[in-house]
């Protein structure tokens, strides 16, 4: 993903909540999450980052809920994130990594958990 697809798949994520990122954020954010410097971040590094600053492991989140880190975990996140993919090659792992994605939303709108997608 480059920095323009970035950018636009943040801006259109934060829509949702009527926010937009300037430039420079969007700059600054791909700056630090391009870890080899080569202008592009692969999927498995956009999701981390997503979980990272806007899921369960945002530190905005564990300060306002009083959530505490564990003290010793056995695997890093993403070391535990990769062991889940470990055997895939890439093009298995991406498609893995978006079904996974859409399965987790499905269950969490499945309203009456019947496993159905239902249009009320």
């Amino acid at each position: 993903m480059s920095k323009v697809e970035f950018g636009k798949t943040l801006n259109i994520a934060l829509e949702y909540v009527q926010l937009e990122a300037p430039q420079d954020v969007i700059d600054v954010l791909f700056s630090e999450i391009d870890l080899d410097k080569d202008g592009w971040i692969s999927y498995e590094v956009y999701f981390l980052f997503l979980r990272y600053y806007f899921g369960s492991l945002s530190p905005i989140l564990r300060e306002s809920f009083k959530v505490e880190k564990p003290t010793q975990p056995v695997l890093s996140e993403y070391e535990q994130f990769l062991l889940k993919y470990k055997d895939l090659n890439a093009f298995d792992r991406f498609v893995r990594i978006i079904v996974d994605q859409l399965r987790d939303i499905f269950f969490r709108y499945d309203a009456n958990k019947n496993l159905v997608f239902e249009i009320e």
